[in-house]
């Protein structure tokens, strides 16, 4: 005889499994009708809540990285980037980063707070004294620092795009870059005593090792190609 076990969940669950044997005939076992009908149930997803609320608190006017042009998906251009922030503890301050696509070059900088104005006057910054040919785009993720995106399209005339909520993987060039500096700076790191050697460091690790993506070439080298190449031209 059946004899269901104490939780009610655990009952059904045994139940149905045994009754799902019977009916293909790998039991012979026969079970008692259940007294209630089995709610349809649906698969659970953790990421329900997440989802759900992507669309909460978008940032005003950002444009989705759907519209960016698709040529910058080839890596065939230099200037295009991708900007993200890595945090420090509380309080200590942040690095932002800008990965430049085409040659994984980065720059990088230390801000002392989160806030909006402070990120985008960073990333001006950063970026300013290249050649306009070396400002075309530049893609971020949806973190209210970037709230001032507008700034930074303004000063640089670069075209700013936004990943969607939860595909880091459409800015994966920075955030591979990005666990290159932690091996540095690891969570848990307070960032308002970082030293100018680590800031050396870190830049050394990103940019001075062959890759071999760039033909072992090093991130600095294949840029600042570029720009010689440019300015040879423009001469």
């Amino acid at each position: 005889m059946f004899e269901p076990p104490r939780r009610r969940e655990t009952i059904y669950k045994e139940y149905y499994g045994r009754q799902k044997l019977a009916l293909a005939g790998k039991s012979g076992e026969e079970l008692p009708p259940l007294t209630m009908r089995r709610k349809n149930r649906k698969a659970r997803d953790r990421n329900a809540k997440k989802y759900r609320s992507a669309g909460r608190g978008k940032i005003p006017g950002r444009v989705d990285i759907g519209k960016r042009p698709k040529t910058v998906e080839s890596r065939a251009r230099v200037g295009n980037y991708e900007g993200d922030l890595i945090n420090g503890l509380p309080g200590t301050g942040n690095l932002v980063t800008v990965a430049e696509r085409m040659t994984r070059f980065v720059l990088f900088a230390h801000v002392a707070t989160k806030e909006a104005d402070a990120v985008a006057g960073a990333i001006i910054g950063l970026l300013a004294g290249l050649p306009r040919s070396f400002l075309n785009t530049l893609t971020f993720d949806n973190g209210k620092e970037f709230a001032k995106f507008g700034q930074i399209r303004q000063a640089l005339g670069i075209e700013v795009y936004f990943a969607k909520p939860y595909h880091s993987w459409e800015r994966g060039t920075n955030e591979n870059r990005n666990g290159i500096v932690r091996k540095v700076l690891p969570k848990g790191r307070p960032f308002g005593d970082i030293t100018g050697e680590e800031m050396r460091r870190i830049d050394r690790m990103l940019n001075d090792r062959p890759l071999k993506c760039l033909n072992w070439r090093t991130p600095r080298e294949a840029f600042t190609e570029l720009l010689r190449r440019y300015l040879l031209k423009a001469a």
